[in-house]
């Protein structure tokens, strides 16, 4: 997870606000990496989750 987290802080990019939507905008060259993340939390959030609850 330090990993991803870090790879989205290194990264430029601008978030930028229209029509009552917030997209962020990154370079060409990110896409391949945030579409690689993308999946990776689609299939963890198929499989019911990462993170098991603790109280």
């Amino acid at each position: 997870m330090q990993t991803v987290r870090w790879r989205l802080f290194q990264t430029a990019g601008k978030i930028v606000r229209h029509g009552r939507r917030v997209y962020l905008k990154i370079s060409a060259a990110m896409l391949d990496t945030f579409s690689a993340i993308r999946e990776r939390c689609a299939l963890v959030m198929q499989e019911g989750g990462a993170v098991p609850e603790t109280s």
